[in-house]
């Protein structure tokens, strides 16, 4: 078993849990304040929708190309603390906005700085966290995305009648930039280490291609993305739903939600991390396994979630959360393992615009057509009738799983091998 430095590892994941955290408290957060935004700004719901919607997914995506490149040739503690500083300042100065324009800048620029976070903390997780602890690294990290959505919309909503939009904004613009000062100064990193500086003289088009022909990785990729078009949609409209058909009120709606998304989430991804250390000691497969498992419980969740009533329902609810956030650890922890250290920011870029842009994206957009078609079409609940008809994504996910099952073994001992020679990708 390798030895590792646990003070200096519990500090850096702490940092980097925060730090991503706090992206998601700004990124639900925004959601309350959208009408007093509005009001104030005389912008409508469209310039909103695209802002924080398309284009912000689009900025967000391209920036994490451009740090897992960085992250390669730069040191991984300062990209860290820019990328933290970056997106506090300019939640702050989202606060000062006078118009449209000023808006969508400040917007863009914290998905620019945003999307540069989660490349260098995977470099660094996949740095200073040896296999056997890995898995569970990476899903105490991604616990701050259920952290940080419970925060953005309990904080959130109690901060704006207090102080406003503007002063909303500084408040939860001034941690990131107190996180970056932690970054800059306690995360220590070379600009190339020793393990990956044989990487200097590849190219990110040869990077790219070498993702390419690792099958349990594009496999696992395409299962990912299908899983969480279902998922995010389920998590983006239900409190809709809670509204309109269960008869909430929107604080009692973002309340429910709020508690089932921090609870329910934090528990499934961190259980599914610390189960995938101790399981893939034993049979590498259940990198994909555990996604096929939590998969089938999310499904059978969902339709009790709509066959059931009151305390019972919401338990089913919590369940649904909690296969969701099973998916997200092991997937992007095989990431880390079937490559080569100066590939892995780019190889868990890739899935994360992947999960970004066609998953949630796409997953969120056709929630909203199937239910309006289904209203059209006179359903008793457009919004149930479309969650369940999303459900067919996991027929061809669980088969993409079942197939990278085939590859597991051979593409990590292919890394290792390749690591351990210092080759590069050609």
């Amino acid at each position: 078993m390798e030895k590792i430095d646990k003070g200096r590892v519990i500090i850096y994941l702490t940092i980097m849990l925060c730090i991503f955290s706090f992206e998601w408290v700004d990124r639900f957060s925004i959601s309350i304040l959208i009408d007093p935004i509005e009001k104030n700004l005389g912008i409508a719901d469209r310039h909103v929708g695209l802002i924080n919607g398309a284009l912000f997914a689009l900025v967000y995506s391209l920036s994490g190309f451009l740090f897992s490149y960085l992250v390669n040739r730069a040191g991984s503690g300062r990209l860290l603390a820019v990328a933290s500083l970056g997106s506090g300042l300019f939640t702050i100065l989202g606060g000062w906005a006078c118009g449209l324009w000023s808006f969508a800048f400040t917007r863009l620029a914290v998905a620019f700085f945003e999307g540069g976070c989660s490349p260098v903390c995977y470099y660094i997780i996949s740095r200073h966290f040896p296999d056997q602890y890995r898995a569970r690294a990476i899903s105490v990290y991604n616990s701050g995305i259920s952290l940080g959505i419970w925060i953005g919309l309990s904080v959130g909503g109690m901060l704006v009648p207090w102080l406003g939009w503007r002063y909303t904004l500084f408040a939860l613009g001034v941690p990131g930039v107190v996180l970056a000062v932690g970054a800059w100064c306690m995360v220590r990193e070379g600009a190339v280490g020793a393990q990956d500086s044989h990487a200097a003289g590849a190219s990110f088009f040869s990077d790219l291609r070498f993702l390419l022909v690792r099958k349990s990785y594009w496999l696992t990729c395409m299962a990912y993305t299908l899983l969480v078009m279902a998922s995010a949609g389920f998590e983006s409209w239900c409190p809709a739903y809670l509204i309109r058909s269960r008869g909430l009120t929107v604080e009692q709606a973002g309340n429910i939600s709020g508690l089932v998304e921090g609870i329910g989430g934090i528990a499934g991804t961190i259980a599914a991390g610390v189960l995938c250390d101790y399981l893939v000691k034993r049979n590498k497969r259940a990198y994909a396994l555990i996604p096929l498992v939590a998969c089938v419980l999310v499904n059978l969740s969902m339709v009790a979630f709509f066959e059931t009533t009151g305390s019972l329902s919401y338990f089913f609810y919590a369940c649904i959360i909690f296969g969701i956030g099973a998916y997200l650890s092991p997937v992007l922890s095989l990431s880390q393992e079937v490559l080569p250290p100066a590939q892995k920011a780019l190889g868990a870029t890739v899935m994360l615009v992947s999960m970004s842009v066609i998953g949630a994206g796409g997953g969120n957009y056709l929630v909203g057509i199937l239910s309006d078609n289904y209203k059209a079409a006179g359903a008793a609940d457009p919004l149930q009738s479309a969650f369940l008809s999303m459900l067919i994504t996991v027929l061809p996910a669980g088969v993409c799983l079942l197939l990278a099952c085939r590859y597991i073994v051979s593409d990590i001992d292919d890394a290792r091998q390749m690591e351990s020679l210092h080759l590069l990708p050609v």
